[in-house]
């Protein structure tokens, strides 16, 4: 005769204690992270002043070192290679070179920018090879000063000001021969 008092399978279980309930696991989200209970974002900002730790974007990239992989003459040559946009066109004939900080973040990588809340942009990190190194590699001091950002200046409500950077295009072009074409020794 068969044995009945063998241990019942799992869908068994199941169904005889669909009324009871079952423990529950709790929710915990990770710092940083959206609170999926209560739906508010637990996010720490820093305090002003105080520059967060840089992240490296590009594996390998040191931020640091002008002779490291991505060298701060490599850096330089793409900050100076602007995209089409950026040159006058038939709808923008003020002769103007305008190069948006968005661009210079996404071509160099985050890591070298830290988001100032007292300006409201974001600007060179200290440590940056760019801002060490940058004017010494061939980086226009207009440019550089930008990248910067100056500490001296009130901040502007018009953000949008902030985050672009106008020069005459012959300037422009100036600057790039001699990059290109002058030998530069690091």
């Amino acid at each position: 005769m068969p044995d009945n008092t063998a241990a019942p399978t799992p869908t068994a279980t199941a169904r005889s204690t669909s009324n009871r309930r079952l423990p529950v696991i709790e929710k915990q989200s990770p710092p940083n992270r959206i609170n999926v209970e209560n739906g508010t974002i637990l996010t720490v900002s820093p305090a002003f002043g105080k520059i967060p730790p840089a992240h490296d974007s590009r594996p390998g990239d040191n931020l640091i070192d002008p002779n490291s992989w991505r060298h701060v003459n490599q850096l330089v040559k793409e900050l100076m290679s602007l995209p089409p946009q950026a040159f006058p066109s038939s709808r923008n004939r003020d002769g103007l070179v305008r190069v948006m900080l968005s661009w210079c973040v996404k071509t160099v990588g985050e890591s070298h920018f830290y988001h100032d809340g007292k300006m409201g942009r974001m600007r060179l990190r200290p440590e940056s090879k760019i801002r060490t190194h940058g004017l010494i590699a061939g980086l226009p001091q207009g440019y550089y000063r930008w990248l910067v950002g100056d500490e001296r200046q009130e901040p502007d409500t018009r953000a949008e000001i902030e985050t672009l950077f106008a020069i005459p295009e012959q300037v422009w072009r100036q600057h790039r021969y001699q990059l290109d074409y002058k030998p530069r020794y690091y």
